[in-house]
């Protein structure tokens, strides 16, 4: 159910921003695919409180804008993994635009779950 859905991305959610946070990148593409997959089923069947066309539009769209940013934040994800396997230079610290481009993702997903949420779940879940 949409509840379930919610609350497992929801903690997905923090477990991903430590990952991140610390350089753990091999943990985060399982944890953003249950985010993908979750948009996919989102998109498929708005919930019953979701009444209006229009309001179905535009929860089908923030489900669309959550499977874009997932699927854009596995593809740097994959890539920012194998290069962390394959450093240029041992011990030096590696900053590129990959770990920016994987948190700027995160925090479009971060977004997309917030305008969503505002927008339709105005109220705390019990």
């Amino acid at each position: 159910d949409l509840k379930g859905l919610m609350g497992d991305n929801f903690q997905n959610v923090q477990v991903i921003l430590s990952n991140l946070v610390t350089s753990k990148y091999d943990k985060v593409p399982d944890q953003i695919r249950i985010i993908h997959a979750h948009a996919l089923e989102l998109s498929k069947r708005p919930p019953d409180f979701v009444k209006s066309d229009g309001d179905k539009r535009m929860f089908t769209n923030y489900a669309y804008q959550l499977e874009s940013s997932t699927a854009n934040m596995l593809t740097v994800l994959d890539v920012l993994i194998l290069h962390d396997r394959t450093p240029v230079e041992p011990g030096k610290l590696n900053i590129d635009y990959l770990r920016v481009v994987a948190a700027s993702q995160f925090g479009q997903i971060v977004t997309t779950c917030v305008l969503c949420h505002n927008q339709f779940r105005r109220h705390p879940l019990n």
